[in-house]
């Protein structure tokens, strides 16, 4: 994880090193204002835990507040221009499929931004980098980012790449993770995952591992059951990703 700490006004360059420069290559966008991809990164819990010290951060809350309707704008265009035919019901559902919790967050978690995220100590054991909410979160801001730095052709670059189904401009609706992984390890090893998961704790997060034998395994967290074994689900799925590209 690279250490960088941001302020709340941009301060221009800033010097590199390996691991930030090569996260800027997987994001396809070289930062003129490097302070935004780091607001961009920076959970709510290191701000607070810098104001502690009385150090002014900026969190990614705004950002991911413009990163939202960014990343709309950007999948709805490229639907929009794909299929001139399709109504407005079927453009809905197509765009549903890409700007979801789910969907933003693995995308995130194959660009690598988890690794990058300022947190404080307890979130990050708590497990936040992997945690789907927080992951969509920081997409969404990197996305405002790349817009804030370069404008909508960046952020339209950006967001395309990382959703690689906008290249067919007719994506279907992505079936739930849990589906999605079952039909992919019963393909390729005959095995079914099963999910231990654990009642919620003091603060209502559920913790869910997902297992395929001995070959895969994967943690998530949610405020239900539900969510927390689709998370585990998803981390799973970027995992098999990660193994077919390598």
């Amino acid at each position: 994880m690279v250490e960088v700490t941001p302020g709340c006004a941009p301060r221009g360059a800033q010097e590199y090193d390996a691991a930030w420069s090569a996260l800027e290559k997987r994001l396809g966008h070289r930062f003129a204002t490097p302070s935004l991809l780091a607001e961009a990164l920076t959970h709510a819990s290191y701000a607070n835990m810098q104001a502690q010290r009385g150090i002014a951060t900026c969190d990614n809350q705004r950002l991911e507040f413009l990163g939202d309707a960014v990343v709309d704008l950007c999948v709805s265009e490229r639907l929009f221009e794909a299929d001139r035919g399709a109504r407005e019901g079927l453009l809905t559902e197509r765009r549903a499929g890409l700007v979801n919790e789910e969907r933003l967050a693995r995308a995130a978690h194959e660009l690598g931004l988890g690794e990058h995220l300022l947190l404080g100590p307890g979130e990050d054991r708590a497990g936040f980098r992997e945690r789907a909410s927080v992951l969509a979160d920081a997409f969404e801001a990197v996305a405002a980012a790349v817009f804030q730095d370069a404008g909508i052709e960046a952020a339209r670059r950006f967001v395309w790449s990382a959703l690689p189904e906008l290249a067919h401009g007719r994506p279907q609706r992505l079936k739930p993770a849990k589906a999605r992984l079952q039909e992919l390890t019963q393909e390729r090893w005959k095995l079914t995952p099963t999910y231990i998961t654990s009642p919620p704790d003091v603060t209502g997060v559920v913790l869910s591992e997902v297992r395929v034998g001995e070959r895969l395994s994967a943690t998530g967290e949610g405020g239900s059951r539900r969510e927390a074994e689709n998370a585990a689900a998803v981390i799973a799925l970027a995992e098999l990703d990660q193994r077919s590209v390598g």
